[in-house]
């Protein structure tokens, strides 16, 4: 298996890639516990509008295991997310490669 894991994080025995499974566009209340004025200032987006939030999931290569952390939403939440199919692909691991689904 060739594998492109450019943005990979060790972490001790383990190694760790973030996998796209698209973007979810939410509102401003799923930022739990900050005022509106505080939201709309960090997101830089007025309360209202749709937030883009990123979904991914993550790719743990443990000594010959592949363990993927989430199976992504498919496309139950919307036309842009159920791309963690096509970018685990992108990156060379075939989605029926995956060892463990956790």
């Amino acid at each position: 298996m060739t594998t492109n894991l450019t943005h990979t994080k060790p972490i001790g025995e383990f190694a760790v890639t973030a996998v796209s499974d698209g973007t979810l566009y939410s509102n401003h209340d799923v930022i739990l516990g900050i005022e509106r004025t505080e939201s709309e200032r960090l997101t830089g987006i007025p309360y209202g509008q749709p937030v883009p939030l990123d979904v991914n999931c993550m790719l743990i290569h443990h000594r010959d295991k592949l363990i993927l952390s989430d199976a992504g939403s498919g496309h139950t939440m919307g036309p842009t997310l159920g791309k963690l199919p096509q970018n685990l692909r992108a990156i060379g691991v075939a989605p029926e490669s995956i060892d463990i689904l956790l």
